[in-house]
């Protein structure tokens, strides 16, 4: 999975000469059997697709607008739940919480009477 261009299949290793200057990249082959190589220096900029086991990924077009719009949406997801998160603490913050009352006498009693003693944990 390429950040800015979406999924792709892996298309292994490969040495490029550019400008007098030789440099080995990663291919990854998109929909419709364009390329893309990107460096190894940039190697941050892909990861290793992680989906629903035994169904395929669906392999992007390169430089169609679905992969845009895949990400806005997960973003808005993401945002949509810290807002419920964040409105969830802060309700909790505000409740006042229930504290029982200290032990009577029957439940003295009642521990009092068990056949062995706790352990200090």
């Amino acid at each position: 999975v390429h950040i800015d261009h979406g999924v792709g299949v892996f298309g292994g290793l490969v040495t490029q000469t550019q400008g007098g200057k030789t440099f080995e990249a990663i291919r990854l082959t998109f929909q419709g059997g364009d390329t893309l190589l990107v460096n190894v220096q940039s190697m941050h900029r892909i990861s290793k697709y992680r989906g629903k086991d035994g169904i395929p990924p669906k392999v992007e077009k390169l430089g169609s607008a679905h992969w845009d719009r895949l990400k806005s949406k997960a973003k808005s997801r993401v945002k949509d739940i810290a807002r419920e998160l964040i409105a969830l603490y802060a309700k909790r913050k505000q409740e006042s919480g229930f504290a029982f009352s200290p032990d009577g006498y029957m439940q003295q009693e009642l521990e009092a009477s068990f056949l062995y003693e706790d352990t200090p944990d």
